[in-house]
């Protein structure tokens, strides 16, 4: 039986408070993992890839652009 190979690392560039960050994440990751790179919680934010928000459990790819929106409520 062979040993499964291992994924690479990925860089994601994470747009988030008008701010540009490069993060190195494993070849796995989800937008949960990125979260939690960030030290936000996930119900914080929108995440947006290519103008497409994309839930929590999305894989991510080597030289993805995400953009964080953060949600607010008042009154």
């Amino acid at each position: 039986m062979k040993a499964r190979a291992r994924r690479s690392a990925i860089a994601v560039k994470v747009l988030a408070r008008g701010k540009s960050r490069a993060l190195r994440l494993h070849g796995r990751a989800k937008l949960s993992d990125l979260m939690a790179a960030m030290g936000w919680p996930l119900n914080s934010c929108i995440a947006v890839r290519d103008g497409v928000p994309i839930p929590s459990d999305e894989p991510l790819r080597d030289g993805d652009e995400i953009a964080l929106l953060e949600t607010f409520s008042g009154g």
